[in-house]
């Protein structure tokens, strides 16, 4: 199974299963054309259930809960083997990209250096999405606990 990649896109698309079919909802980071949306959905709707899971995708979200362990124990290094170990790694904020597993988790050690600075770590909200029988898009949302104040967001993956 392939690494992970991490990537930020300009919308968000939020697909929930109902009894009468599915509810969409996006929300725009930036402009986005209609044309850019409809490709989005063309490429990544389906017709499956979000709610059902192979035993990979399980496998994929299991990394991730392993990643948030490793975070609420102060192990930096245990949280970065969930990530691809390549110098292509892309891990995006708002600035800039980190390119590069290395560079990446220097990163972390230098942001957060001491188990006050990491808080405690919580995912939610986590959805996979098979893309190929190889590759996977995760979507989720983050929450950091700590006394120097809250942090959060949302993440894009691609397993």
């Amino acid at each position: 199974m392939p690494g992970t990649l991490y990537f930020k896109m300009p919308f968000e698309i939020k697909v929930v299963p109902t009894n009468k079919g599915y509810y969409i909802s996006f929300y725009l980071f930036k402009f986005v054309t209609v044309k850019k949306i409809f490709v989005f959905l063309f490429l990544f709707g389906g017709h499956r259930s979000l709610l059902a899971q192979t035993d990979i995708q399980k496998s994929v979200l299991l990394i991730i809960k392993e990643q948030e362990s490793a975070w609420n124990h102060n192990d930096l290094r245990g949280f970065m083997q969930g990530y691809w170990q390549n110098d292509s790694l892309q891990f995006v904020t708002p600035r800039g990209i980190t390119y590069g597993w290395e560079n990446m988790l220097h990163h972390y050690l230098q942001t957060y250096p001491d188990k006050e600075s990491m808080g405690t770590l919580a995912f939610s909200e986590l959805q996979s999405r098979e893309l190929s029988p190889d590759y996977f898009f995760v979507t989720g949302k983050w929450q950091i606990s700590r006394t120097a104040g809250e942090a959060g967001g949302f993440f894009t993956l691609l397993f």
